[in-house]
C-alpha cells in the first residue's frame, strides 16, 4: 500500500500537464457561469423591479380608475396598485362602464380616442382631480391606428388600451402575464403623467417619450430627472380650486358649449376677492351695438395627439394661449389675487360672451381685462375681433398688430394672422401668407391646414416679400 501511494504521487507529479488541465477547466466553467448568470435568472418584470420611488403627494389627489367594458378584476386591480406604487397617488376603482356607442368608429373599425376623452370630460363631475378609463378595445384617432393611450394634458382625463396586450394577459405563462402587466402599467403611468401637463420627452429612453411600440416598453424604461422633477413639483403642490375651474371653462369652451363656459369663468372670477389693485383706472368704455354671429371666435376641434398619444397643451381657447405656469393664482398673505390672472379671467369671461353673440357685454369684459394687464396679447386679439364685427377695420389691424407684437411665441402669431383674416376681416391674401408660415414653422391644426389646402385650391397665388424682384427702368418711347 505504502508503495502504491508513493507510485500515485510520483505520477501526479511527474505529469504537470493534468493539473494545469484541470484548473483550466476550472477556470473555463467559471467564466462560463458568470457570463451566463444574467440570462439563467428568471427575468425582472413585475412593476416593483424598476419602480420609480413614490413621490411626495398632497392628500387632496386621488386617481378615478374607471373600468370600460368587460375587464378582468385581476387586471384592473394590478394597474391600479402599479400607479400607487409608483406614484404614490390613492387610486379608486370606479363601478365598470360602458362606453357609449356614439364614440365608435366605423371606418378604422375601432374607437375614437378623442371622441372618448370629450365623453370622459363631459362626464365627470365637478372637483374630480383625474380620471383614467381602462378598456380592452382597439383606440385609434384620425392619424394613428392602434393607439396604447390618450391623455389630455389641461383636462385631467386619460384613456388606456389593454387591446395590444391581451394575448399576454391570458397567457399561461406567469411571467410572460407578468410582463404584459408591467407594460400596462407603465403606459398607465405615462398617460397619467400628461394629465399633470407633462408633454412628451425628448430624451431617450424616457417612459415620457413617445412610445410607438410596445417594444420600448420594458422593465428598462425608466423616467428622467427632467419629468421626475415636473412630476414632484405637480404632485406636491396643493389643489388650486380657480385653476381647475377655469380649465373645465376652457373644455367647455373648445366644444362650442359657450354658456357652460361662461358659468364656470364667471365662478371663478367671483372667488376672486375684488381688490383695490384690480380695479382700473381710466373712464369705462361704450360697449357696441352692433350684434356679432357666435361663430366670431374661430371653433377649435377636439384635442388630438400627435405622435402618438397626449392631446396638444396648445389648444386652449383663442381668447387664452398662455401656457398653465403663467396662469397660476399667486396669493399674498392677505389673500389677494395676482392682477394679472384677473386679467385672463375677464378675457374668458368676454371670449365666452362673444361667442353667445352678446357683444356689448363682451367688451367690457375684454377692455377691462386690457386695463388689468395691457400685455395680455390675447385680450388685444379678442378686442380686434371686436372692432372687425363692428365694422371698425383700420382699428381692427391696429390692434391686430399690437397684440402680435405682444406674443412672443412665433407660431402663435401665424396662427392669430390666419385665423384673424379668415374670419374677421375675410381677407384670403393675407390668410393664405399666414397659413404658409404656420404650415412652415411646424403648425399642424388641422382646421387651418385644410383651410391652407381650400385656398390653394381656388388657385390663390401670393408672394413672400423676398420673392418679389423690382426691376427698374426705363420706358421706350
Amino acid at each position: 500500500m505504502p508503495d502504491y501511494e508513493a507510485r500515485g504521487s510520483g505520477a501526479l507529479a511527474t505529469s504537470p500537464w493534468v493539473l494545469w488541465c484541470f484548473r483550466g477547466t476550472m477556470a473555463l466553467s467559471c467564466f462560463l457561469m458568470t457570463i451566463a448568470a444574467p440570462w439563467l435568472r428568471a427575468p425582472s418584470t413585475a412593476h416593483l423591479a424598476s419602480s420609480i420611488p413614490p413621490f411626495d403627494v398632497t392628500p387632496d389627489k386621488t386617481l378615478l380608475l374607471l373600468p370600460l367594458g368587460q375587464l378582468q378584476e385581476r387586471d384592473v386591480d394590478f394597474i391600479a396598485r402599479a400607479i400607487e406604487a409608483r406614484t404614490g397617488v390613492h387610486v379608486e376603482i370606479l363601478p365598470p362602464r360602458a362606453l357609449p356607442a356614439g364614440v365608435f368608429d366605423f371606418p378604422s373599425s375601432s374607437y375614437d380616442a378623442n371622441a372618448v376623452l370629450d365623453w370622459l370630460f363631459l362626464t365627470r363631475q365637478p372637483g374630480e382631480w383625474r380620471t383614467l378609463a381602462l378598456t380592452r378595445d382597439a383606440l385609434s384617432t384620425y392619424d394613428t391606428d392602434h393607439l396604447y393611450g390618450l391623455a389630455n394634458l389641461r383636462e385631467g382625463v386619460a384613456v388606456v388600451s389593454l387591446h395590444g396586450f391581451l394575448d399576454g394577459l391570458r397567457d399561461a405563462d406567469p411571467m410572460r402575464r407578468a410582463a404584459a402587466q408591467d407594460q400596462i402599467g407603465r403606459i398607465a403611468f405615462h398617460e397619467l403623467v400628461h394629465t399633470l401637463g407633462v408633454e412628451h420627452c425628448p430624451a431617450k429612453g424616457c417612459l415620457m417619450s413617445g412610445i410607438t411600440d410596445k417594444s420600448q416598453i420594458h422593465p428598462g424604461t425608466r423616467t428622467c430627472e427632467r419629468c421626475i422633477h415636473a412630476i414632484q413639483d405637480t404632485l406636491s403642490t396643493p389643489r388650486t380650486p380657480w385653476l381647475e375651474v377655469i380649465a373645465r371653462g376652457d373644455g367647455f369652451y373648445r366644444r362650442g358649449l359657450y354658456g357652460q363656459a361662461l358659468g364656470a369663468y364667471r365662478r371663478a372670477s367671483a372667488a376672486m376677492a375684488p381688490t383695490e389693485a384690480d380695479r382700473p383706472a381710466g373712464p369705462s368704455h361704450a360697449a357696441l351695438s352692433d350684434a356679432i354671429s357666435s361663430d366670431a371666435l374661430p371653433s377649435h376641434a377636439a384635442p388630438s395627439d400627435a405622435p402618438p398619444s397626449d392631446a396638444s397643451p396648445s389648444d386652449a381657447p383663442p381668447s387664452d394661449r398662455r401656457p398653465d405656469s403663467d396662469r397660476r393664482f399667486d396669493s399674498d398673505a392677505s389673500g389677494r389675487r395676482s392682477v394679472v390672472d384677473r386679467a385672463e379671467v375677464e378675457n374668458r369671461i368676454g371670449a365666452a360672451l362673444f361667442s353667445l353673440d352678446r357683444v356689448a357685454e363682451a367688451e367690457r369684459h375684454v377692455r377691462r381685462a386690457i386695463a388689468l394687464d395691457p400685455a395680455l396679447s390675447a385680450a388685444h386679439f379678442n378686442m380686434a375681433l371686436i372692432l372687425a364685427y363692428a365694422g371698425e377695420e383700420a382699428e381692427a389691424l391696429h390692434t391686430l398688430d399690437r397684440s402680435l407684437d405682444l406674443e412672443p411665441d412665433r407660431l402663435t402669431r401665424h396662427e392669430l394672422t390666419a385665423r384673424f383674416h379668415l374670419a374677421a376681416i375675410d381677407d384670403p391674401g393675407n390668410a393664405l401668407l399666414a397659413l404658409r408660415r404656420y404650415r412652415d414653422a411646424g403648425g399642424d391644426d388641422p382646421d387651418l391646414l385644410g383651410a391652407l389646402i381650400a385656398l390653394q385650391s381656388a388657385n390663390f397665388i401670393v408672394f413672400e416679400p423676398s420673392e418679389v424682384e423690382i426691376i427698374e427702368g426705363h420706358l421706350r418711347p
